[in-house]
């Protein structure tokens, strides 16, 4: 539906309205043009792959049309041409789709992130989050107040050069504890 409001909304398909009957199908369902099954018939199919989705434009002269009474071979290139141009048309509109998609997807992904900093930061004990090379990735300002490092200073630096952790009675460094967990 998105593609089809798209195609609507930009005018693309116009100019060929007057001379042909067309239609274009993604994964074969008809998404723009004729609906009609017959317009098949001897109509013109280009199929190709595009986004992992199999896209076909099927295009014949419309019955008394100039192009109509153009000898076969010329015309068939013509309708190559015109399917070409529509198929071009709704690949563009597919990228115009993929990038809105993408924008949104980004934004959602900025407001999760937003929300779990707001969630870590509001966390009383202290909270670090290291990769899994054990290299600090985040901390909450409780973190940072009993490190005394600052995220900015202590993202990508190894969490026990932020963080030391000894034994409680021997004050003897202990095992690293993001090896102890990946172990």
């Amino acid at each position: 539906d998105g593609i089809r409001d798209l195609v609507r909304s930009r005018g693309l398909g116009d100019v060929y309205k007057r001379q042909f009957q067309y239609q274009i199908q993604i994964d074969g369902q008809t998404v723009f043009g004729e609906r009609d099954a017959a317009m098949a018939r001897g109509a013109q199919q280009e199929t190709f792959e595009v986004l992992g989705r199999r896209w076909t434009v099927l295009a014949r002269p419309k019955p008394g049309t100039a192009l109509a009474r153009i000898e076969e071979p010329l015309r068939w290139q013509l309708i190559l041409g015109v399917a070409l141009s529509l198929l071009t048309g709704g690949l563009l509109l597919t990228v115009v789709l993929v990038n809105r998609r993408l924008a949104a997807a980004q934004d959602r992904l900025r407001s999760s992130e937003e929300r779990i900093r707001i969630t870590l930061d509001s966390i009383g004990d202290a909270v670090v989050a290291t990769d899994l090379a054990g290299r600090v990735e985040t901390m909450n300002p409780v973190a940072e107040e009993l490190t005394g490092w600052r995220l900015q200073e202590a993202k990508g630096v190894p969490l026990l050069e932020v963080f030391r952790v000894v034994d409680s009675r021997t004050r003897e460094p202990v095992a690293d504890p993001v090896q102890q967990v990946l172990a």
